[in-house]
């Protein structure tokens, strides 16, 4: 029995170039397929290949989704990671 998952890495990037760690993450994705064919990937078709994959728009629409799913998260992030940087600049 295999599964494959879709996962989707948020990482976010400071002005600088740099990736911010507290701001990145992996973000989880629905399952998108199973089967219980014995064998290894290396040894399917070109044509076997594109139809486990399935259709792009359909391979695109389930990132999407997951991306929206983590939108309130990273503008909750934020606005905390806003609301300690106002702290900050009101303690001097």
């Amino acid at each position: 029995m295999w599964t494959s998952k879709l996962l989707v890495q948020r990482t976010a990037i400071a002005p600088d170039g740099r990736p911010i760690a507290a701001l990145s993450r992996v973000i989880p994705g629905d399952k998108t397929r199973s089967g219980q064919r014995a064998g290894h990937c290396n040894n399917l078709s070109e044509r076997e290949k594109a139809r486990l994959a399935g259709p792009v728009e359909a391979m695109r629409a389930r990132v999407i989704a997951a991306a929206e799913r983590d939108g309130h998260g990273l503008r909750t992030e934020l606005a905390s990671l806003e609301a300690l940087r106002e702290g900050h600049s009101h303690a001097r």
